[in-house]
């Protein structure tokens, strides 16, 4: 991989965090010509589908806090922060965890188990891709948690793609220390944790101040993370490389 990316006249890189992560591993790459491009989708959220149906499908009520970890139901992914920090979320906030495999190792038994006895839900069936943004619109908090020592995960960034779905639809957002996403913190777009404890007072924190941290989510989209944002840079880049086109 790393032979192909000296060969390139250029690389198109999800987040340019990551430059300093190759060129350590692979030395000949300083220099090389990267050009950022986030991993976010083009345009407006589509939701076809009015939220409060789909809220009612999930039996969640309209004055609840719906946080949603949407992705891989694995601890890499934060679900086991999350089942630690469940018997302490606020009294009005409910947890949706929707599998986007259809692979997994979790025991349907064992989480209905957890399902009676703590606010959660545990949805194991793929949403199919074009109802996506269905289910991100009726959530109100998103959560986007990464453990993982492989650069990919440590270093994700502007490449998570729940992160960028969940800020584009005005969604503030709960992440951690550990994957390069302190830039939420600093628009005030969610908040940053470091210990599964902190996650109910974010939750709470979040709340407080939806409205807030709601227009500071798209602002961040916007500036950091949009498709629109970043496309630019990339046709001209590539347009120099193609003698102009």
């Amino acid at each position: 991989m790393y032979r192909a990316h000296e060969r390139a006249a250029l690389t198109i890189i999800t987040d340019l965090r990551r430059v300093e992560v190759l060129e350590k591993d692979w030395p000949p790459l300083r220099g090389h010509r990267f050009v950022e491009l986030p991993n976010a989708p083009a345009g407006e959220p589509i939701s076809t589908r009015d939220r409060e149906k789909t809220r009612a499908e999930l039996g969640v009520r309209p004055d609840q806090t719906l946080v949603l970890h949407a992705g891989s139901l694995t601890k890499r992914f934060g679900l086991d922060d999350l089942l630690e920090a469940l018997p302490h979320f606020p009294e009005n906030a409910v947890l949706v965890c929707q599998s986007a495999l259809h692979t997994h190792r979790l025991d349907p038994a064992l989480l209905a188990l957890v399902e009676a006895r703590y606010p959660v839900q545990f949805r194991l069936d793929p949403v199919p891709y074009g109802r996506v943004d269905e289910l991100v619109a009726a959530a109100d908090i998103g959560v986007a948690l990464y453990h993982g020592t492989i650069p990919a995960v440590r270093h994700v960034g502007k490449g998570s793609g729940k992160l960028n779905r969940y800020l584009r639809a005005r969604k503030p957002a709960i992440v951690d220390t550990n994957a390069d996403l302190e830039f939420v913190g600093d628009y005030e777009a969610g908040v940053v944790i470091s210990h599964p404890s902190e996650i109910p007072s974010a939750i709470a924190t979040i709340t407080e101040r939806y409205e807030t941290f709601s227009i500071n989510a798209r602002r961040c989209f916007d500036e950091q993370l949009a498709f629109e944002t970043h496309w630019p840079q990339v046709r001209a880049a590539l347009g120099e490389l193609m003698g102009g086109l």
